[in-house]
């Protein structure tokens, strides 16, 4: 979908009328980790032979901070990395590690690395296309939210 909005509309003075500030919802973010996952995270990683981060835009709307950690345990681990289109910017492409992006734009080797890695540590993304699904692989998720993605991975589950 397209919105187009003509200019001397985007650039015109209002007075905004609002109702005040929207009601909290029910979102609370965990804050901590929970220590169990996190250990068999790290087993997964440990044991992983075709290792691969999958990161995407939740990365960069999380601040500079969380591309600094990224890249921290980017080199930490060894592991090469790819990203979506609003994944970009979170980690440097002129880092060895670094495969490019995915998907119908991206590069060869990101999208073959995808396909073929046995362990996925997906940050900040989303399993929107069929080159990002994890298909019978192991996935460790980096999720503010990790109920957020439960219904999707399930429905994947009873469907493959």
């Amino acid at each position: 979908m397209v919105v187009d909005i003509p200019k001397d509309i985007q650039f015109a003075k209002g007075i905004y009328c609002g109702q005040g500030l929207p009601a909290q919802g029910l979102y609370r973010p965990k804050v901590k980790g929970d220590l169990d996952r996190i250990k068999a995270a790290i087993e997964l990683m440990r044991h992983a032979k075709r290792p691969l981060f999958y990161t995407g835009g939740g990365v960069v709307n999380s601040g500079p901070e969380a591309s600094h950690f990224l890249r921290e345990l980017v080199k930490l681990t060894g592991f090469p990395i790819t990203s979506t289109l609003m994944g970009l910017g979170a980690y440097a492409a002129s880092d060895p590690q670094w495969l490019g992006m995915l998907g119908m734009h991206g590069t060869y080797e990101a999208n073959l690395s995808m396909h073929d890695c046995d362990v996925m540590i997906c940050v900040g993304g989303a399993f929107r296309r069929p080159h990002h699904r994890p298909a019978r692989r192991f996935l460790a998720r980096i999720e503010e939210n990790p109920h957020r993605h439960r219904s999707v991975f399930d429905q994947q589950e009873r469907q493959g």
